[in-house]
């Protein structure tokens, strides 16, 4: 645990750059930190995963459901139907910004977002 909290400092750094990134190449509505994952929207998430994951990029889908993990008793946890999450979670993946993406993985994503934005 001391080894990783000795390399935080390092670790925040490439967050916010690849971040950073991210945000001006894309245009989001962001201000620039470290952050975790990034939300992004796409029209159809399934087609959008799978195209990236024949090109060898690694997006992520941490938004399967308004609630999580799939299968939760909705009735027990109280659950009133919101739309907008539901939607939100069909349309939600994330890009990455862990220490394995570099600064080329990220440009890869973005020319990878550009281009399937040019088609919808």
């Amino acid at each position: 645990a001391l080894q990783q909290w000795n390399k935080l400092d390092g670790f925040k750094a490439h967050r916010l750059e690849i971040s950073s990134y991210y945000i001006d190449a894309l245009k989001l509505s962001l201000a620039p930190k470290p952050y975790l994952r990034i939300p992004f929207l796409v029209k159809n998430k399934t087609t959008f995963l799978e195209g990236a994951k024949h090109k060898g990029l690694h997006l992520g889908n941490w938004y399967r459901g308004a609630v999580d993990p799939t299968g939760s008793d909705l009735k027990q946890l109280g659950y009133q139907p919101c739309q907008n999450a539901e939607n939100l979670a069909l349309h939600t993946i994330n890009l990455p910004t862990h220490t394995n993406i570099s600064m080329a993985d990220a440009k890869e994503i973005v020319l990878y977002i550009q281009q399937q934005i040019k088609t919808q």
